[in-house]
This record gives structure tokens, sequence and C-alpha cells, in this order.
């Protein structure tokens, strides 16, 4: 059974033959790349000081797998110490973890979100990595985000985030 990967930006419903179908409102000044540095979907703000703001989206394809707080909260000691050592070993620092969260949604799945900040070259970066149970799947949804250039575009990407669906399901 083939399902299809949608993403929606401003009215033109990009597809990708993998996983389950889902959405998300994407800027029209935003590129959606397939494929890209070993992710199956990589969303790209504008080009700013020689950066941009990067939203990684991964459907895991398993269905045996489902997000939960209990996992979550069980399974953050190990993602911090795996974020420590990715950061050390490139020569950064980290400035803060952010703590879990679960985030309820009216109109869409539950966004659980675990994040931190850090600094690496005198830049400040903040990634958030998002589990989405679909009905079908989990997903992994990341972004990345230059603090010191974007800041004031945070708003925005959280607002992206907020509108993916599991659609065609």
């Amino acid at each position: 059974m083939t399902l299809l990967f949608c993403l929606v930006a401003n009215s033109t419903v990009h597809q990708l033959k993998r996983g389950v179908g889902l959405s998300i409102d994407v800027p029209s000044m935003w590129r959606i790349n397939y494929d890209l540095f070993g992710l199956p979907i990589v969303i790209v703000g504008p080009m700013k000081n020689g950066k941009r703001i990067t939203i990684g989206i991964t459907p895991t394809k398993r269905a045996d797998i489902q997000a939960s707080p209990q996992e979550m909260k069980r399974d953050y000691p190990k993602y911090r110490q795996g974020r420590e050592r990715w950061v050390k070993k490139h020569g950064g620092a980290v400035i803060q973890f952010h703590p879990f969260e679960e985030i309820k949604r009216l109109d869409g799945p539950t966004l659980y979100r675990a994040g931190y900040q850090y600094t690496l070259s005198n830049e400040r970066y903040e990634e958030l990595s998002y589990y989405i149970n679909c009905p079908k799947e989990l997903v992994h949804l990341k972004t990345l985000i230059a603090l010191d250039t974007f800041s004031s575009e945070q708003e925005q990407v959280k607002k992206i985030v907020e509108s993916f669906q599991c659609r065609g399901q």
C-alpha cells in the first residue's frame, strides 16, 4: 500500500510517496527539500547572514512505537547526555536544556517536545525535537535556529510546527 506524504505551502501541495499523509503550513519564502543530508524532508527558511532555519521531518514508518509522557520523561536523561556529548565533541557549550513538555492541541495530535540551547563558533543555537503520534506511525520533527540571527523568527517557527497534522489516516 502506498500512502502519500503531503506538505502544504501556500495552497501548493507537495507529495512524497513515503510514510503516511501529513501536512504542515509552510510560508511561501521557505523551501521544502527531500532526501537532504540523510533526512526525508527538510524545510528551510530564507537565507540571512549565511544561515537558515531548518525543520527536519522524519516519518519513522513504525506503527509499533508511540511516544508517551512516561517514556519521554524516562528517556530525557539519555537525551541530555547525547546532546551534551555532541556539543562537547564539536567544541561548543550547552547554555540550557528545556524540560520535556507535552503540548496538547485541540486541532491536532499531541506534540512531545524536548530541547536545548548551545553555543558553537560564537553563535547561539536552539534545537527542539518533537515526537508526534500519528495513527499509523511516530513522526520526529526537529527545528534548528541560530538565535543571534533569527531571534525574531522563533514565533513563526512555533506556528509552523504547531500547524503539523496527520492526514489521510
